[in-house]
């Protein structure tokens, strides 16, 4: 019977037919291959046209049964049926595979115009085709060398991988903070975290290694991980006398071993390392001292002097210059940092272009051009719209310029990009707040819980949205299950706390935040706590307590703030100093602290005067102040400071009773901040100086929604009901008021007049 068929299928020629099919398909997925490598094409193409050839191999098979014999034949019924359903079944499957698969081309061209006016283009990759991977510092296993050398050679292959446009590496500044909270420095990182913080950065491998020095040589290991299987995909060593040539070899092998097509590896652009780093080995050594200094000591002395020693002994290496220049900012020595990124632009032509964008910009910024700065971030985006970092970067200027809309859209790129960076959600669910959008943002926490139900940022997120919505129950028993996944996170405790606060439970809050601060170990949690403990004592009248917490945050600050950072924190804190009743210290201090801000830094200035003369209420001085902030605002396009000026001008009005005015502020910031729950305190009790108390009580009524115990909205809202002949609903708000501010300073008016008015109300009855 086997020879009956066999003979069969050989008069019908059915095997000489699918010999040739599987030959002419295997010539035509070879033609393909090389299309790809030739023009960059898609490599989902290849497995399109080979899968696409497989599925259609049975109704090969069977017209070549009833039509391979020689001689006239007919459609046989069973063909009219299957070829079609097998043709049917092939397009669902191709679809289900292909559907979400680009298969034109990896790259695309671009033109736009830069600052100047000039046309540019560029052809970029599409973000489908970029390999993301996490980096981590090398291990240095030879005592003989410096171990700083591991973040020094990291730098230098690091710039040279971003020569590559399908190469997106995410260094530490991405995963410091991540690194720090689970208690180890970026040095020093153990392989299963370096898998955690790569899945929650996103990206599906992460790339370590090492560095020795057996005899005359150097030996540099290379390892590519799969951050999730925990596997490693390759590894590597390489050794030679040039440690330089040495990163050159692993650069380009880590990007074969990334399957990147072969064509690309060698048409991209990739200078040696020497050219765009250095030759020396003791300046890389210094780079790395100072890099290791700031990423892991938060040492800016020791940083400064290790970057000006590489930069001393390799004058034109640009990427020192720049490491040297954030470093003199971040202490607030602007000139120096004017000078240093002066060094790098004599010498820009050393870095890849996408650090080149940075540099342009930053150093528009500092000759305070900022439109043109926000420019180049913008040219940057457009030229590479596939570019990650650049949507990013965008992202983040269109927030400081108050461009929220803008910012959203950015973030949403980002998201169609590369749908799985789910930690953007985080932001696109507060801008969605900022504008008011509550559902849209509960969507994105949403979002963010189910692609990560094990991560505790959700849960907080949604149980902030539910706080300043005042849905207390609901907030609470979220911040319970974020708890239950990071019992010990001191941000969770304290965001617990402050809901306690503000609903009247002050013991739990006390307690809590007594918890967060005996739990915290490090600088950052103890920070975290005692500003908690600011806030609580802010929120109850207690001001001078509240200064003691703040000044111990300010000295934990001190560990891991950069300079620059500190200085503008402490002016904002001056309010603290002038309701603690000392006003001549504050004043000192913001003469103090706005002496150490150089151009373009003291754009802070003016928010530091408008902070100190508000809680003065010194109506002339923050007249100057406001006019000195709406210029810097004007000049800068830094609307991200925006609410200061706007609350400082309310306040103002109020200070000279113009409450009509006041109210008319107000109202535009509402308009501008629709969530920040504050402010319609602020329209309700000008509108109760005005004798409209509905008005007065809807606006009042708004804050206390959020914050049940806000002891001022329950105060103004007492009068109000006074004023309206409800005595008993104003004691109850005075009552109120009043077990707010039981631990209130002795001179705090408020709870002073709140003791007199109940003392008045109850003794009428």
């Amino acid at each position: 019977m086997a020879n009956g068929i066999a003979k069969d299928l050989f008069e019908r020629r059915v095997p000489h037919y699918l010999a040739a099919y599987l030959g002419g398909s295997w010539v035509m997925v070879e033609f393909f291959a090389f299309l790809e490598d030739r023009f960059l094409l898609s490599p989902y193409l290849t497995n399109f046209v080979l899968v696409t050839l497989a599925l259609m191999l049975p109704s090969v098979a069977m017209f070549t049964y009833f039509h391979g014999r020689k001689g006239p034949d007919r459609w046989q019924p069973i063909e009219k049926v299957f070829i079609p359903l097998n043709l049917i079944i092939a397009l669902a499957v191709m679809a289900t595979m292909f559907a979400s698969r680009d298969l034109g081309a990896m790259t695309t061209t671009v033109t736009v115009e830069d600052p100047e006016g000039n046309s540019v283009q560029r052809v970029v990759a599409k973000s489908e085709f970029r390999k993301s991977f996490v980096m981590f510092p090398f291990d240095v296993e030879d005592p003989a060398l410096d171990p700083a050398i591991g973040f020094g050679v990291l730098n230098v292959l690091a710039v040279d991988l971003f020569q590559d446009i399908f190469v997106d590496a995410r260094l530490p500044a991405y995963y410091r903070d991540k690194v720090r909270e689970a208690g180890f420095e970026v040095g020093e990182v153990p392989r299963a975290l370096k898998r955690r913080v790569s899945q929650e950065l996103n990206a599906p491998m992460f790339v370590d290694g090492s560095i020795a020095r057996p005899g005359s040589n150097y030996r540099l290991s290379l390892s590519l991980h799969d951050a999730r299987l925990g596997r490693v995909i390759a590894e590597h060593s390489f050794e030679g006398q040039d440690l330089f040539a040495l990163v050159d070899e692993a650069s380009v092998q880590l990007r074969r071993d990334l399957d990147l097509p072969e064509r690309v590896i060698e048409q991209t652009k990739d200078v040696p390392a020497t050219d765009h780093s250095t030759d020396s080995v003791e300046a890389l050594v210094a780079l790395g001292r100072g890099i290791k200094a700031l990423q892991e000591d938060d040492d800016y002395d020791v940083a400064r002097q290790e970057l000006s020693r590489a930069l001393e002994l390799d004058p034109t290496w640009a990427a020192a210059a720049v490491a040297l220049f954030q470093v003199h900012v971040l202490s607030g020595n602007v000139q120096a940092g004017a000078q240093a990124l002066q060094t790098a632009m004599d010498h820009l032509y050393r870095l890849p272009e996408r650090i080149q964008f940075a540099v342009r910009a930053e150093w528009y910024a500092m000759q305070q051009d900022f439109p043109k700065a926000f420019a180049v971030y913008e040219m940057w985006a457009e030229l590479f719209p596939q570019d990650l970092q650049a949507q990013l970067y965008v992202a983040q200027v269109r927030s400081f310029q108050g461009d929220r809309e803008g910012a959203l859209a950015a973030l949403e790129i980002v998201l169609e990009l590369d749908p799985t960076r789910i930690d953007i959600m985080e932001s696109i669910g507060e801008l969605n707040e900022a504008l008011g959008r509550t559902e849209a943002a509960r969507q994105a926490y949403l979002r963010y819980q189910e692609a990560r139900p094990e991560d505790a940022t959700s849960f907080a997120l949604l149980a902030g949205l539910e706080r300043r919505a005042g849905n207390h129950d609901e907030a609470a028993a979220l911040y319970e299950r974020a708890s239950l996944l990071e019992s010990g996170n001191i941000e969770l405790i304290t965001e617990l706390a402050g809901l306690l606060t503000e609903t009247g439970e002050f013991a739990g809050a006390e307690a809590e935040l007594g918890r967060a601060l005996a739990s915290a170990t490090s600088p950052e949690q103890r920070y975290t706590a005692l500003r908690a403990w600011r806030t609580y004592y802010t929120f109850r009248g207690g001001y001078e307590r509240a200064l003691e917490y703040q000044q111990q945050a300010d000295t934990e600050a001190a560990a891991f703030h950069a300079p620059i950072a500190q200085v503008q924190l402490k002016l904002l804190g001056l309010r603290t100093y002038v309701r603690a009743g000392r006003q001549e210290e504050a004043l000192a201090r913001l003469e103090t602290l706005t002496s150490q801000l150089q151009p373009p830094m003291d754009a802070m200035k003016p928010i530091g005067r408008i902070a100190v003369y508000e809680a003065m209420e010194r109506a002339e001085p923050l007249a100057q102040a406001l006019e000195d902030g709406r210029r810097m605002l004007e000049t800068t396009g830094l609307r991200l400071m925006e609410q200061d000026v706007i609350y400082g001008q309310g306040r103002l009005h109020e200070i000279r009773g113009d409450w009509r005015a006041a109210i008319e502020t107000y109202e535009k910031e509402l308009e501008r901040y629709p969530t920040d729950s504050g402010i319609p305190a602020q329209i309700g009790r000008c509108y109760r100086a005005l004798g409209e108390f509905g008005t007065a009580e809807s606006y009042l009524l708004r804050t206390l929604r959020a914050a049940p115990y806000h002891g001022r909205s329950n105060y103004e809202l007492a009068l109000a009901y006074d004023a309206q002949g409800r005595r008993d609903e104003a004691i109850r708000r005075l009552r109120m008021a009043l077990d707010t501010w039981a631990i209130a300073d002795e001179n705090y008016t408020y709870a002073r007049l709140a003791r007199e008015k109940l003392e008045e109300l109850s003794g009428g009855r």
